[in-house]
Formats: structure tokens, C-alpha cells, sequence
């Protein structure tokens, strides 16, 4: 179960959260849709990409506009990365890591 711990917390009801995976076998995709159902189930906090994307799917276009319109929207991020296992950046963040 998940708590609010701090009066910074307890606000998370009112907040909208987005998730994102970057991943090559599978491992952060599963990460991200686990943490989307509990924190649908044990929180009032709207996740507002539904089970989580990859950065490449949630991320198209211009990097610069897309943070600005998160800014926006007053949603916090939660980030699964993992790599290929040598290091490298996967499949599903090619298009965001030429932007960065």
C-alpha cells in the first residue's frame, strides 16, 4: 500500500503524473505498467499516459516544447531506464537521446 508520508504528499491527489520506459527487453515496460495500476489503485493521482509509453512514443517532436508543455500541465515525471546491457541506450529512446 502506498502512503502519504509529508503534507507535500497528501496533495498528490489533485496532481497528474506521466509515465515513461525506456527499454530493450521488456524489464522497465513492466516497471512502468505495474507502477501505473498501483498508483491507480492506492492513490488519487491521474496517470495521464494510461499504463506508461516510451520516451519515443510520448516524446515526438521538439524536446524543448514537449518539457515545456509538461511544465504546463503541473505533471511530474516517473522514469524507468535501463540499457542493453552493455551501456547502451535502447530501441525505445533513439529519437529523445539525439534530441538531448
Amino acid at each position: 500500500m502506498i502512503e502519504a508520508t509529508s503534507s507535500a504528499s497528501a496533495d498528490i491527489g489533485s496532481s497528474a503524473c506521466r509515465i515513461l520506459y525506456s527499454t530493450q527487453s521488456g524489464r522497465a515496460k513492466a516497471c512502468a505498467r505495474r507502477t501505473a495500476r498501483l498508483l491507480r489503485e492506492e492513490t488519487a493521482l491521474h496517470v495521464s499516459n494510461g499504463a506508461g509509453k516510451a520516451f519515443d512514443e510520448d516524446c515526438t517532436g521538439n524536446l524543448v516544447e514537449w518539457i515545456q508543455d509538461i511544465k504546463k500541465s503541473q505533471s511530474f515525471l516517473v522514469l524507468f531506464v535501463s540499457t542493453t546491457g552493455d551501456g547502451e541506450h535502447t530501441d525505445t529512446i533513439q529519437q529523445t537521446w539525439k534530441q538531448l
